[in-house]
């Protein structure tokens, strides 16, 4: 029985390389993939797991950046062989690279997106605690809980709890104001959103924030928790409950795949915490974005140096067919 896979490799701009911190170990490529790199990658893939190569596809015709190699063998590799491969591949080269069978590849339908770190570029309740002046004693916990070190629930608590008797509206409107998009979020959300894709942003953090990234980001949907606050309009320390964590991500995920009738192998799941595991393993297209280790190490799919728009190199998308929120 012959089996077929799509192996992406997608370039980070020089933005993105400029953006995040790369090891000066690693090898980047601002001038895109030449062809003897690539023979030297196929070669590899093709000695590795006894495939050939059946077709090159330039996604990124341009500046060749992004391209994509699909492979037919006899047999399939497993998991753990496909994981090793590209951990050895990026402990070289600072590129991006996803693995996946035909049979699943190819444009999805429904994306859940954790909303810090993740679309916006910051964690909202370090930057309200930043504002109150006890941005470091909630950092080192909120540090703790995306790393799998302090069960979040517990964590969420007590960082809200440290916020107690401070002025919501101020501090929500101010955070609201000094927090950017992720880098790519924009063209990333606007070319699924022109293509059908339904996308909802899920968060451990607060529904003021994640409404707002909603609405500028044309999104189908918000989860996340909310904040007590008291009648005069100070943080009374307390989250409402049912707190919305781990769990409710993934239930959130089989959730909205039956309300749109869209089969779990047409989803993403994307995040950046250990909170958003449940939900990338769960998932057809788990990514794991730029994330702590505990949740790069178990994803089956990463982006560890490109900005939001890899994603859409990994279902095949075309730099051409990018959108801006402008064009929709």
């Amino acid at each position: 029985m012959s089996h077929a896979f799509v192996v992406t490799f997608v370039c980070p701009s020089p933005k993105a390389l400029r953006y995040w911190v790369v090891s000066s170990t690693l090898q980047t490529l601002e001038a895109g993939v030449s062809p003897e790199l690539l023979a030297q990658w196929q070669t590899n893939l093709t000695h590795t797991f006894a495939w050939h190569l059946t077709t090159v596809d330039w996604l990124d015709e341009p500046h060749q950046r992004a391209v994509a190699l699909t492979f037919q063998g006899d047999s399939s590799p497993t998991v753990e062989a496909l994981r090793q491969w590209q951990e050895a591949f990026r402990a070289t080269w600072a590129v991006d690279v996803a693995i996946e069978p035909t049979t699943t590849y190819g444009k999805k339908r429904l994306l859940l997106s954790d909303m810090d770190s993740t679309l916006l570029a910051g964690e909202c309740i370090d930057e309200l605690a930043h504002l109150a002046g006890i941005g470091t004693q909630v950092a080192e916990i909120t540090s703790k809980a995306m790393n799998g070190l302090l069960d979040f629930e517990t964590a969420l608590r007590e960082r809200v709890g440290l916020l107690k008797g401070q002025p919501a509206n101020p501090l929500i409107q101010a955070v609201l104001a000094q927090t950017p998009l992720m880098l790519g979020a924009e063209t990333l959300c606007a070319t699924q959103k022109a293509h059908g894709t339904k996308q909802v942003v899920v968060s451990g953090g607060f529904t003021p924030f994640t409404q707002d990234l909603c609405n500028r980001l044309q999104l189908e949907g918000h989860q996340a928790n909310t904040l007590g606050i008291d009648d005069e309009g100070l943080l009374t320390g307390v989250v409402g409950s049912p707190i919305f964590g781990k769990q409710a991500k993934v239930e959130a995920l089989h959730h909205y795949s039956l309300y749109w009738h869209i089969p779990l192998s047409q989803t993403i799941a994307l995040g950046d915490g250990a909170n958003d595991l449940g939900m990338i393993l769960v998932a057809g297209m788990g990514v794991a974005f730029h994330a702590k280790p505990i949740v790069a190490k178990q994803a089956p799919f990463a982006i560890c140096f490109g900005d939001l728009t890899t994603l859409l190199y990994y279902q095949g998308y075309k730099t051409d067919a990018f959108l801006s929120p402008s064009s929709c």
